[in-house]
């Protein structure tokens, strides 16, 4: 059983608040437990003019480490724990003519495990500063600068420094690519040093390529990056993803999605897939019925792989606006 309110607030005519909150009650047989989980996320965007537009963003989520895979893997060696998120963002947009913007970033986030004597409690800190450039009506290139600073409770402080090119690209009218690639200075865990980690120069980078049609929506996704870790301060993270979204009708819409994700620094290699396929009826303007198939695999320790498939029911009730 889930509650999801929301508030959308026009604070001035230059200013719009949006408040969403989410709680759930799940419980499990088989001695697995009962939890409470949730989230809560406030955003505030400001825009006076054409040239400068602020947002700031605070969020706070609890979720469990089946739900948070796909965002860290850490959760891998905690299954039975509860992952606590609390973060806040700032971010600020200049545009000195038509064709330039200058973007800079700042943020922290803080994760815990309660209950867990394996993952630490992680704090992290990231500034980030770019440059882009529209070259014409399709496409826009610029740079990107980031400092991270990853801090845990026995893990000391490990900071990643990254430099990329950025490109964007209209291929007509509804696909669209993205493309980051650059180097990245960062000290990685490393279990046959002590856990020292070693600072140097690595390749960094993603891509996207998109269909955004008015019916059928297609995403693929690839990146090769650090990531904050709660086993190891900093980790090497190589993901692939791709996610549709296809209207069959007014009122079914199909959803498939799939994920993989590998990493390394660390005790061991780990890896994750999931394939999610979920269909989605609109019964009527307040009442829809949807219904999916998971699939999970992940690694054990050993190089074991253990695997689980989930299917389930959803019906949602949107309240008065």
């Amino acid at each position: 059983m889930a509650v999801r309110p929301q508030l959308d607030w026009q604070v001035g005519h230059a200013t719009s608040l949006e408040i969403a909150g989410a709680a759930r009650v799940r419980q499990y047989q088989r001695r697995y437990g009962d939890f409470v989980t949730g989230r809560v996320d406030a955003n505030i965007r400001h825009r006076d003019s054409e040239y400068l537009s602020l947002h700031g963003t605070l969020g706070y989520v609890r979720e469990l480490p089946t739900d948070a895979l796909t965002g860290s893997l850490d959760a891998v060696f905690e299954t039975r724990s509860v992952r606590e998120t609390q973060s806040a963002r700032f971010f600020a947009d200049w545009s000195p003519d038509a064709v330039t913007t200058v973007n800079s970033g700042i943020g922290a986030i803080r994760t815990r495990y309660p209950g867990s004597s394996l993952l630490q409690t992680t704090k992290a800190y990231d500034f980030s500063i770019g440059l882009a450039k529209r070259l014409s009506a399709r496409t826009t290139v610029g740079i990107q600068g980031q400092v991270a600073v990853s801090q845990g409770d026995e893990l000391g402080s490990r900071t990643a420094k990254t430099l990329q090119l950025t490109a964007t690209r209209r291929l007509d009218e509804t696909w669209r690519a993205d493309i980051r690639a650059g180097v990245e200075w960062a000290g990685m865990a490393d279990p046959f040093d002590g856990g020292r980690g070693r600072e140097r120069p690595r390749f960094t980078g993603s891509g996207t390529l998109c269909n955004e049609s008015v019916r059928f929506m297609l995403c693929l996704a690839a990146a090769l990056r650090s990531e904050v870790s709660a086993l190891t301060g900093l980790r090497r993270e190589w993901t692939l993803g791709a996610d549709a979204d296809w209207r069959l009708s007014e009122y079914g819409t199909l959803t498939l999605t799939g994920d993989y994700r590998k990493a390394s620094g660390g005790p061991m290699p780990i890896d994750l897939f999931r394939l999610s396929a979920a269909y989605e009826h609109r019964l009527s303007q307040r009442f829809s019925l949807k219904g999916g198939v998971d699939y999970l695999r992940r690694s054990q320790v050993g190089d074991d792989r253990i695997g689980a498939t989930i299917a389930h029911v959803t019906l949602t009730f949107r309240g008065f606006r």
